[in-house]
């Protein structure tokens, strides 16, 4: 095998797991520990009503440490998640994406994070604002 076969060979290995990779992550709606939906809210509204489900809405930004703090730590918490994942449908809310506008202004959503539990009406239950450690989540 020549050397430039031998590095055309290596490329290809490597360019299949990139693209596995990147299929597991992209396949997969599991992110952190909860099982967070991949709809927007309306369907994730939608779903609730169908499965007899509240909403759990987690208004986040990129910018935000205790966003990040809770998305690695609580959302990890395995009977966090199994909680959320048995009575909820979950949707994160990116604030860098145009349609939170709409829902910030919506649920008057003034600082991040905050975290709604809407009943299938789209109507608030619950809200916290600010970033929460594990045991006050389970709360």
């Amino acid at each position: 095998m020549s050397i430039s076969n031998l590095i055309v060979h290596k490329n290809l290995k490597a360019m299949k797991i990139i693209v596995f990779l990147g299929f597991l992550t992209f396949s997969s709606i599991r992110m952190f520990g909860i099982n967070f939906s991949n709809l927007s809210v309306t369907e994730s509204l939608k779903r609730a009503r169908e499965q007899n489900k509240k909403v759990y809405v987690f208004f986040s930004s990129d910018n935000c440490m205790a966003c990040t703090m809770m998305k690695n730590g609580v959302f990890r918490d395995e009977l966090v998640s199994e909680m959320v994942d048995q009575n909820l449908i979950a949707v994160i809310v990116t604030m860098e994406k145009s349609i939170a506008k709409e829902w910030k202004s919506k649920y008057y959503v003034k600082s991040l994070p905050t975290c709604l539990i809407l009943d299938d009406d789209g109507d608030e239950v619950s809200r916290y604002e600010g970033g929460m450690g594990t045991a006050l989540f389970k709360e």
